[in-house]
């Protein structure tokens, strides 16, 4: 696999990271609703370690010409998932 696809790959897991760094948000403000603020820590400590995760993939930017393989694709969206869910 080309290097340039890896970075592009590598970006675009970073913006899924970034998203679910921020979509924890919401559980969190739930939390606070119903105040359960025990647990309130432990989703501010994922959601921080998430989206640092995140930014240091998203920081080496795009490839000047991102060209993605079929086989490729077919990385990308495992990847994406397993990390992800991890």
């Amino acid at each position: 696999m080309p290097l340039p696809a890896l970075r592009f790959i590598a970006f675009i897991i970073g913006v899924f990271l970034i998203t679910l760094a921020v979509s924890m948000v919401i559980p969190m403000l739930t939390l606070l609703l119903y105040d359960r603020s025990d647990d309130l820590g432990a989703f501010a400590s994922s959601s921080l370690i998430i989206l640092c995760a995140g930014l240091v993939m998203v920081a080496r930017g795009i490839p000047d010409t991102p060209q993605l393989r079929a086989r490729d694709m077919y990385f990308l969206t495992t990847a994406s998932w397993v990390i992800v869910c991890a």
